[in-house]
C-alpha cells in the first residue's frame, strides 16, 4: 500500500472522492443485518463490504495495538497508518507521521477534519445505520450493524482498501 497517493501540499490536505462510491440524496433505508454482522454500502446502496463484527483480521491487514495506539500495516508488513486516542476522538496518520484524518465526537455523531481542522467530513447516525458524508454533505457510505460513529469514520480515508477500513473500524469498536 502507497500513501504517496496522498496530496498533503500545503496546510489543508485535500481528500479526493472514492471514484467506487456512487452519491445519493437518498439513502438506503430498509436494509437489515443480523446481529454481530455488519454491512457497509455505498451512496447508491451497493455493497461494498459485510462480515462479522467478531471475525478475526483479514490475512491481507495486520492490526497490531500498543496500549491505546493502533497500528495498521499492509500484508508485507509495512506500515500502513497510526491510530491514536486524544482529546475523546482519534487522530489518524499515516506510515510518515502527517494527518489522514481527526476524528472528534460531537454528540453521536463524529466530526472529521484535517490538521487544519478543516472539514472532510461526518460521521451520522441515522436510525440503524451510520451515514458517512463528504464536506458538501453527500452520504458516500451507509454503514449498518454498528453504533459508533468514530469506528465508521474511518471510512472517508482515501487509499485505504476495504479491507484495511473494515479492520480498522472493527479495532475502535473493540
Amino acid at each position: 500500500i502507497s500513501m504517496s497517493g496522498c496530496n498533503f501540499g500545503g496546510n489543508k490536505p485535500q481528500v479526493k472522492e472514492n471514484k467506487n462510491s456512487a452519491i445519493s440524496a437518498n439513502p438506503t433505508s430498509n436494509t437489515k443485518v443480523a446481529a454481530g454482522e455488519f454491512l457497509v454500502l455505498d451512496g447508491a446502496g451497493k455493497t461494498i463490504e459485510k462480515g462479522s463484527l467478531t471475525a478475526a483480521s483479514d490475512p491481507d491487514v495486520k492490526i497490531e495495538v500498543q496500549g491505546t495506539i493502533i497500528t495498521l500495516a499492509d500484508k508485507s508488513s509495512t506500515k500502513v497508518a497510526t491510530i491514536e486516542p486524544r482529546d475523546g476522538g482519534y487522530r489518524i496518520k499515516d506510515s510518515a507521521g502527517k494527518y489522514l484524518a481527526k476524528l472528534k465526537p460531537d454528540g453521536s455523531d463524529c466530526k472529521i477534519g484535517d490538521e487544519a481542522g478543516t472539514k472532510i467530513g461526518k460521521a451520522k447516525l441515522k436510525g440503524d445505520k451510520i451515514l458517512v458524508e463528504n464536506a458538501k454533505g453527500e452520504t458516500i457510505y451507509q454503514i449498518f450493524g454498528i453504533k459508533s460513529t468514530q469506528a465508521a469514520a474511518v471510512w472517508i480515508i482515501n487509499n485505504w482498501s476495504e479491507k484495511q477500513k473494515t479492520a480498522v473500524m472493527l479495532a475502535l469498536i473493540k
